[in-house]
């Protein structure tokens, strides 16, 4: 489906606002070495979020509820994301320790990129492929549909 294809990399688009914005407001500049953040942000989330919507697919073939297949795919593939995020945190967040300052900057930014890549994987592109799916399969039912009409005019 390449709505999960656009999903993935949108999810990775979060993250590269986010990056500026927490750039901004913590006043580091835009420069040579920080411009390469959303290359990097790129090759680093989009692995993460493909982990997640290929686990939710197989998932989703297991369960019939959306609910349980993604607990099931954040509890299989969330131990891997944290721990591979984690090492790429400690080696680039090293930069810190530079004396140059540009590294330095650098450094953190790639620090907050990879964090805010694991965060925006198991929470922003869960969600966002749980709505989807939802109004993906409501659309594909259309007893759904009847369904949905006749609460609301309960309701």
């Amino acid at each position: 489906e390449p709505m999960l294809g656009v999903l993935a990399i949108g999810s990775v688009g979060v993250v590269v606002a986010w990056v500026y914005g927490l750039m901004a407001a913590t006043g580091i500049p835009f420069n040579v070495m920080t411009a390469m953040v959303s290359a990097l942000a790129i090759g680093i989330g989009v692995p993460y979020s493909i982990h997640v919507v290929n686990r939710f697919l197989e998932d989703r073939e297991r369960f019939d509820d959306i609910g349980d297949a993604m607990r099931s795919t954040l509890q299989h593939t969330g131990g891997a994301l944290v721990g591979s995020a984690l090492t790429t945190i400690a080696g680039f967040g090293s930069l810190v320790l530079s004396d140059i300052r540009p590294f330095r900057q650098f450094g953190a930014v790639l620090a907050m990129t990879i964090g805010l890549a694991l965060v925006t994987s198991v929470a922003v592109l869960p969600a966002m492929l749980s709505v989807y799916t939802r109004v993906r399969d409501r659309r594909a039912s259309p007893a759904a549909a009847d369904a949905d009409r006749d609460t609301a005019r309960v309701g």
